[in-house]
């Protein structure tokens, strides 16, 4: 998204975009991102941000354990998989 930007910046004032301004918006996000978490690794694991993910969208299966607590799991969201319903609701 960043990157798009720095490319409309660039072709409204007719210059070219560089690696310096490519390397400006990685230096850019990432002082926002450590400011935003006040240093807490981002992504620790993909794996465990999509499930967080998918969990909080609502697209989860909740299991009952036999001590009566419960837990959720992500679905798996394959599109290719998906009828026209279930994909807008995604």
């Amino acid at each position: 998204l960043l990157s798009g930007f720095v490319d409309y910046l660039c072709e409204s004032v007719g210059r070219e975009h560089t690696p310096a301004l490519s390397d400006a918006a990685e230096q850019y996000l990432n002082t926002v991102a450590t400011r935003r978490t006040r240093d807490t690794a981002l992504l620790k694991s993909f794996e465990a941000f999509r499930e967080w993910v998918t969990i909080q969208a609502g697209f989860y299966t909740e299991h009952f354990y036999p001590d009566g607590s419960r837990g959720r799991r992500a679905k798996s969201i394959a599109f290719a998989n998906m009828d026209e319903t279930e994909f807008q609701q995604v």
